[in-house]
């Protein structure tokens, strides 16, 4: 199971991923609208750092749609 954070800003998205992500688990991607949103394990478990901008239903159902094809819904 992997866990979503959502965060207003996206230098708050990044800051929060940055302090809570165990050493070499950082990832950033980018959806399909080039909204930035960041990956990283804690404690071996799996996370998810997108901005509010993603909040939308439309574009929650898409980035899911990524995670569940690259297995983070694991």
């Amino acid at each position: 199971m992997s866990t979503i954070m959502i965060a207003e800003k996206p230098l708050a998205a990044k800051a929060i991923a940055e302090a809570l992500a165990d050493k070499g688990t950082l990832k950033v991607n980018e959806n399909e609208q080039k909204v930035r949103y960041y990956e990283f394990k804690r404690k071996g478990k799996r996370h998810m750092k997108p901005r509010a901008a993603l909040h939308s239903a439309r574009n929650i159902s898409t980035l899911s749609s990524s995670w569940l094809e690259t297995g983070m819904n694991t």
